[in-house]
């Protein structure tokens, strides 16, 4: 969408993300992501306490489970499995 050079492609492409970006379409995620953001907090806390704490890890698991809501209306469970779902290790096997 950023690269586009066509204005009036551009314009109908933007309309269509526009509605989720609205204020009103954010704020309704606000619960969800603070809830996630408590437990991310604890599990880091956890884990620095243990001097085993991956920010970088704990911060792809927390942007996957945001972006998943987001995007398709069902979290990764990234932060909660401590893992990386099926679905990203799939999608990097293939690239």
């Amino acid at each position: 969408m950023f690269a586009m050079i066509d204005n009036k492609e551009h314009l109908q492409r933007r309309k269509l993300f526009a509605q989720q970006c609205s204020n009103t379409s954010v704020l309704k995620y606000e619960p969800f992501i603070r809830g996630l953001a408590d437990v991310l907090v604890k599990k880091i806390i956890r884990d620095a306490k243990a001097n085993t704490a991956d920010l970088f890890k704990w911060f792809l698991f927390f942007t996957a489970d945001v972006t998943g809501q987001v995007s398709f209306g069902k979290t990764f469970d990234m932060v909660e499995k401590e893992e990386v779902s099926t679905i990203h290790l799939d999608a990097a096997k293939s690239v």
